[in-house]
């Protein structure tokens, strides 16, 4: 099975222990989806991570958001907060500063926050499971 992609906080996994690099469907990682932010604006993600704030994981329960931790090391933010997770800087991983994340996430062709803000219950349902669903066709794909 591939990266997961296009996850909610609602589908998220028990996590065995605290990652240290970012999941596959962070919006704080250079390759991450463009416009996946859930309800927010980029603004507002950026707003939160420059707060002393606990940052949750939206994949995987129980564990903090490593790409906010790898990016609050990159802009040089130290949570006064001991218990909110620091790890090392990463520029090659995750964005460097806000204006590369607001960037990203602003690219006028994958405005998705739109798109989903209008979609509710069994659509969004349906176009998550059509996205999986894909995934694994092209990993059985793969195979031959």
């Amino acid at each position: 099975m591939g990266k997961r992609q296009c996850v909610s906080s609602a589908d998220a996994v028990d996590a065995k222990g605290q990652h240290k690099k970012p999941c596959s469907d962070c919006p704080w990682a250079r390759n991450s989806l463009a416009g996946w932010l859930g309800g927010s604006t980029p603004e507002e993600w950026v707003a939160e991570a420059h707060s002393d704030n606990h940052i949750d994981c939206h994949t995987l329960k129980g564990a903090q958001c490593a790409g906010a931790a790898i990016y609050r090391a990159n802009v040089i933010k130290s949570p006064r907060n001991p218990e909110v997770l620091r790890l090392p800087p990463d520029g090659l991983r995750v964005f460097r500063n806000p204006n590369e994340f607001v960037e990203h996430h602003s690219k006028p062709e994958t405005k998705l926050n739109a798109t989903f803000d209008m979609m509710t219950g069994p659509d969004v349902d349906d176009f998550l499971n059509d996205m999986r669903e894909d995934d694994e066709e092209d990993e059985e794909l793969k195979t031959f």
